[in-house]
């Protein structure tokens, strides 16, 4: 509506919802939900959720599980301009906001304020070496592609930063590859793992690959089952890009993968592992 979001009513369970991208990536500090000129048809309440996935494609977004709370559920009243600053739920940066209204009914107007993050080629520009290299090192496992990026510091912009890490990266080989897939977890590794093998990159391994989080019993050791047989065969664990995948579908990918001979499927698991840190290099923060 060129008023606002209305929604029509729900005559069944459910509720109504809205993804909006924020203006910039970034901390949200208060958040506005006005409700002005909605008197009888006004949402009973709402909730906002948040996440932090800058190149996701929308059915990435609609379908990820890595959604955090930002807002729980609040009442809401008939044309009335509700703030909340001090109810919000500590989060990281965020790139996007989910808007659910219980159950159905009209929004005038969302907005966020926030402080916005600094731009990732601004932060490896300002770091050490130390600094830089570390960062580098959690987006990247191999040591070629990490000396090779820093020796092309500064950057001129975040964008000239993701060319020059997918021009580096395939330009490498195989050994460089196999480093860095060394660097990752199996899918469906367990929490214990992510933490005793991985801690400087468990945070964003568990995000990335929530849609496991909500596997059955049944998909886990299927895709347990399924990493064992696709090492066994090429030697390193099976590398996908998993932010915004359910564990079906990446349990349907590993199957169809191992099919593909070991030098296709060394250039494929790559190009995921591409994805894989051009993702990360978005998600650099102080």
């Amino acid at each position: 509506m060129g008023g606002g979001w209305e929604t029509r009513r729900r005559r069944g369970p459910g509720y109504d919802w809205i993804i909006v991208r924020l203006g910039a990536r970034g901390c949200v500090r208060a958040v506005e939900v006005d409700t002005n000129h909605f008197k009888g048809n006004f949402p009973d309440r709402c909730s906002i959720d948040g996440i932090d996935f800058q190149s996701g494609r929308i059915t990435e977004l609609v379908q990820s599980g890595a959604w955090s709370p930002i807002l729980p559920q609040t009442k809401l009243s008939a044309h009335t301009r509700h703030f909340f600053a001090g109810e919000l739920i500590p989060h990281g940066q965020l790139s996007h906001v989910r808007l659910n209204i219980f159950p159905d009914g009209g929004i005038s107007r969302l907005r966020i304020w926030g402080t916005r993050s600094p731009e990732p080629h601004a932060l490896l520009n300002e770091w050490s070496s130390d600094q830089a290299r570390s960062a580098l090192t959690r987006c990247c496992g191999s040591s070629r592609w990490v000396e090779a990026m820093l020796g092309r510091r500064p950057f001129a912009s975040s964008a000239e930063l993701y060319r020059t890490a997918q021009e580096i990266w395939s330009g490498l080989g195989r050994s460089d590859f196999l480093e860095a897939f060394s660097h990752h977890p199996e899918i469906g590794a367990s929490t214990r793992e992510l933490r005793e093998r991985f801690t400087p990159t468990a945070s964003w391994a568990r995000s990335e690959q929530s849609g496991v989080a909500e596997a059955t019993e049944g998909t886990l050791e299927a895709l347990r089952d399924a990493n064992a047989r696709y090492r066994a065969r090429f030697g390193f664990a099976f590398i996908v890009c998993a932010t915004g995948k359910s564990a079906g579908e990446m349990l349907s990918l590993l199957w169809g993968r191992l099919e593909h001979a070991p030098e296709a499927e060394l250039r494929i698991a790559a190009t995921e592992q591409g994805k894989i840190t051009l993702l990360r290099l978005e998600k650099l923060s102080p």
